[in-house]
């Protein structure tokens, strides 16, 4: 431990916080960010004093200039509570907040976020603005959006948080000043005028040549402005060709980095086409975060009136058409055009009927790599309907999945179940059967290799599927029943995303249950 160290900790032990504080600055100027986070720790569990209050803030202060999340704690330090943008969000929030920080460091090129309306996607991007205004205040910044009306408000707000006594950012920043600023052409300098502002605000088609340009960050929020225009493939095509042309031709440099935020409409909205284009490049990070989580709940719950609720997600669903919805506010942007599942074609039930079952069969579509998921559907037949009463849906790999699958199966009672023997399903239908017949279950399993075209054989059996299988209530589903429907819904064939392991899963217990259909033979009297 060096000397440094050791001087830190005996200063705490001490309660001699003053001089704690002068080792932590030195420190955190070797690197060691540690020591803040511990020196923050060691203040909350202290009386807050005024003296204690003030090394924490000097210690926010002290990392503002180099940490976003501790930049906009420090921005707000003397606004009240009820009226800080960022601490009664922040732990909703620190997921985007931590990609934020990953490019601001340079460590990923372009970062795109899809959240719902309303969350904060927009607060967020005028505090990243000003925290690499203060860090790159010679390189400027372009920021667009689908019109100059809305670029209006993030110009003042943006200015309110460099010039305004409620906000401390010429304190995090010492010695930078607004120099400069242009309210007709949405324009702000720091430190000095230059030809291409510190913040530059121009929205699509406004003809940019010439007049805008990004040297540091390109931000871009919202370029969709509204439901009609999402619907259009045409126009989406349009806003495209125009981010291409306005804004993309307005970077300069390699040094530029790209901050996307969306709210969902459409697979060809624009974060939906960059995602496609960059797929695989760690350099290009794009993160979805949903209005309700895998459990139903709500993820935007801030309290008070500035959150949403888990009510009101539900009780805009239920008002909402489910495509529209699971864009906007699931970040699930589906295309109508070939849409095989839509909710309201299926059928539905709460409780399974009070007799016996006939059977009980399921199957299972083995996860064989990459993102796939491992899917088994658990139907209860009586005659010709198939309650699909339990789901695995997951995409955890075989140690994990072989033994929820035999669970599963001993826990249903299941009589039969097949396989699809592809190159990973016959191994893991050996070993669930193996533990299977350790735990005394009763299953039949066996194995079948799938040699049809996947989505034709996916196509032809959805017929059946919508005639005779029932799936649960979504008020009584579990968490990957949830997934699973999720993803059924969702499949369509004209997609370009497609997430086709529950559909085929569908597809191989309609081709099983038929397999147990028998012609009914009827004894007439002959006519001849």
């Amino acid at each position: 431990m060096s000397e440094l160290m050791k001087a830190y900790e005996a200063y705490k032990k001490e309660r001699m916080y003053d001089k704690a504080f002068e080792c932590v600055k030195w420190l955190y100027k070797d690197g060691d960010y540690k020591v803040v986070q511990d020196f923050r720790i060691k203040m909350g569990q202290v009386n807050k004093s005024e003296k204690t209050l003030r090394l924490a803030r000097s210690s926010y202060f002290l990392t503002a200039q180099d940490n976003f999340d501790d930049y906009m704690i420090a921005l707000e330090w003397d606004r009240p509570y009820k009226e800080k943008f960022y601490l009664p969000r922040r732990n909703q929030l620190k997921p985007i907040v931590h990609q934020m920080q990953r490019l601001s460091d340079r460590k990923i090129k372009m970062l795109g976020v899809s959240a719902p309306p309303g969350i904060g996607k927009t607060g967020l991007g005028d505090f990243f603005m000003t925290f690499q205004a203060g860090k790159h205040p010679l390189k400027g910044m372009l920021m667009g959006s689908h019109s100059n009306s809305i670029l209006s408000d993030n110009y003042s707000e943006c200015l309110r948080i460099l010039t305004s006594d409620e906000y401390c950012w010429g304190e995090i920043f010492k010695g930078h000043n607004v120099t400069r600023t242009n309210a007709a052409n949405l324009k702000i300098d720091v430190d000095k005028p230059q030809k291409f502002s510190t913040f530059q605000f121009g929205s699509m088609g406004s003809n940019l040549a010439g007049k805008l340009r990004a040297v540091g960050l390109l931000y871009l929020d919202d370029l969709v402005s509204s439901a009609e225009e999402a619907m259009s493939r045409e126009r989406l095509d349009k806003i495209w060709l125009n981010l291409n042309t306005d804004y993309m031709q307005r970077v300069q440099g390699d040094e530029v980095i790209f901050l996307l935020v969306m709210t969902r409409w459409s697979l060809y909205d624009p974060i939906g086409r960059m995602q496609e284009i960059h797929e695989g490049d760690p350099l290009y990070k794009f993160i979805n975060i949903p209005a309700l989580n895998e459990e139903g709940k709500s993820n935007f719950d801030y309290g008070g009136s500035i959150g949403f609720s888990t009510k009101f997600y539900m009780d805009l669903k239920k008002s909402m058409d489910d495509v529209m919805f699971n864009a906007i506010y699931m970040g699930q942007p589906i295309e109508r055009e070939g849409m095989l599942y839509p909710s309201d074609s299926l059928r539905y039930y709460y409780d399974l009927p009070e007799d016996e079952p006939d059977a009980i069969i399921s199957v299972v579509d083995t996860k064989d790599q990459g993102k796939d998921d491992c899917v088994m559907p658990v139907a209860y037949v009586y005659g010709n309907d198939y309650y699909i009463e339990d789901f695995v849906c997951t995409s955890a790999l075989p140690d994990t999945t072989t033994p929820l699958l035999a669970s599963k199966l001993k826990e249903h009672k299941v009589k039969m179940c097949r396989f699809e023997s592809n190159s990973a399903g016959g191994g893991q239908a050996r070993d669930v059967r193996r533990l299977l017949k350790e735990q005394n279950g009763i299953t039949t399993i066996t194995t079948k290799y799938s040699t049809a075209n996947k989505e034709t054989r996916i196509i032809m059996d959805s017929g059946w599927v919508k005639e005779h299988c029932l799936f649960k209530d979504e008020t009584v589903r579990n968490l990957d029943y949830r997934r699973a429907m999720n993803k059924l819904c969702s499949y369509a064939t004209a997609s370009k995303n497609k997430t086709d392991d529950v559909p085929d899963a569908m597809s191989m217990l309609a081709n099983f249950a038929q397999g147990f259909e028998t012609n009914v033979i009827t004894v007439r009297q002959r006519f001849f």
